[in-house]
């Protein structure tokens, strides 16, 4: 790119921090009381014991710059809401600045959805940051709302909590303890929204295509045709920019929806998956929360979106859900009915494959196999094992004489 054009492309794309301040707006601030939960290790009677249920007892209001947490502590908030008579119709999303690390959000008692902070995302702390609270409002309806929040543990050698030191890295105290400030009931602004997506997508293909390619040219133009167009800092003009940025999107669909032949187009098909580890940087209870924060999200998802699809190994995480979030096996159950939700891995959990005899590894996949199909009538054809640092040479054989054709993993090149 010539020197002009680029510096015109850098601006446009620091537009993206603009703009995203105002993708969201307050509708109400909620009322909260919280009741904090002692980690495991300082109530000994807890530590083999797993809960998903919202404590009886505790019960206090909190107040925006209250403390709470502590390694390996839990607390669960809880607000009420009733839609009011503007917003029949609309999509209502809750954005919490709880404080906490990880927090799994139940709407009138089910499991709906995770909030995280990421800090491994630039310029985006929050991957998940918002859920929708409806996406049909209706006038007088009540929503009771519990966000079950985790508060963090130390591992030692990995950010952001690196020999137990805050860093630069760091989005928490060493200690653990986290302040509340709120928890609000928001409108998105789809026309920002939409901006912030597309935007996104066709920085990627500056920065990613070669220069001499058609897409790289027709985003590069893209972008400096909206700069002619979209004010720089929207909050410091006095007109309203919004026709503009619908202009803009017009603009930018016209690079992300793009088709042709030839080297630099191709198909790429994306199935949502989350890996966890059963055991690793964590009590195997807190995977019992990760699994039940992660399949909410994944489910939450397909509500929205009817074309997403979602892939999950390990078996026994199924058998969690069964125990302890019927509400969660349950939508996994119609999910998969409907060929949306994918069991597959044909393994009761994903195991090491260099120690064990081969019985081993047969009871493991037998295991695996007749769960799915007994509770979820589906029968894997992927032996999947992301995460495991060599693999048996008996393992074709296995795999074969198990039902199942295909391998992955993502490992041989370590």
């Amino acid at each position: 790119m010539e020197f002009y054009t680029r510096k015109t492309v850098d601006k446009v794309k620091r537009m993206y921090g603009e703009y995203k301040k105002f993708l969201y707006n307050k509708v109400s601030q909620l009322p909260c009381e919280i009741s904090e939960i002692p980690a495991p290790e300082d109530n000994p009677e807890a530590r083999s014991q797993f809960s998903a249920q919202m404590p009886e007892s505790g019960w206090h209001k909190v107040d925006p710059g209250d403390k709470w947490g502590g390694e390996f502590c839990y607390a669960w908030i809880r607000s009420q809401y009733t839609v009011e008579k503007e917003f029949e119709g609309k999509t209502l999303l809750l954005m919490p600045d709880l404080g906490l690390l990880e927090g799994l959000l139940f709407l009138n008692g089910k499991p709906s959805g995770i909030f995280d902070v990421c800090p491994d995302i630039p310029g985006d702390s929050r991957l998940h940051g918002v859920q929708p609270l409806t996406f049909c409002a209706k006038a007088g309806e009540t929503y009771d709302i519990a966000i079950e929040c985790y508060a963090g543990h130390g591992v030692i050698g990995t950010n952001p909590y690196d020999n137990g030191e805050v860093t630069k890295w760091s989005l928490y105290p060493a200690n653990f303890i986290h302040t509340f400030n709120s928890l609000d009931v928001v409108l998105r602004d789809e026309t920002v929204a939409e901006f912030l997506l597309l935007h996104r997508t066709v920085t990627q293909i500056i920065d990613l295509y070669e220069e001499n390619t058609g897409s790289h040219a027709a985003a590069v133009n893209a972008f400096c045709d909206i700069f002619k167009i979209l004010p720089q800092h929207p909050q410091e003009v006095a007109f309203d920019w919004r026709p503009a940025l619908k202009k803009a999107n017009e603009i930018l669909r016209g690079v992300t929806g793009r088709k042709g032949g030839g080297e630099e187009y191709g198909y790429v098909g994306l199935i949502g998956h989350s890996h966890l580890d059963t055991a690793w940087l964590w009590p195997v209870r807190e995977t019992l929360h990760k699994a039940a924060r992660t399949f909410s999200n994944a489910l939450r998802i397909m509500e929205r979106y009817p074309d997403y699809h979602y892939i999950q190994s390990s078996v026994i995480y199924i058998e969690w859900m069964k125990k302890y979030y019927p509400d969660i096996y349950e939508g996994i159950k119609k999910r998969t009915a409907e060929g949306r939700w994918e069991p597959n891995g044909g393994a009761w959990v994903e195991f090491d494959n260099n120690m064990p005899a081969g019985e081993y590894i047969i009871r493991q996949l037998l295991l695996g196999q007749r769960y799915t199909k007994e509770n979820l009538g589906y029968m894997a054809d992927c032996f999947w094992l992301l995460d495991t640092f060599g693999y048996s040479a008996a393992m074709p054989q296995i795999i074969k004489g198990c039902g199942l054709k295909y391998f992955l993993t993502t490992k041989l090149s370590w």
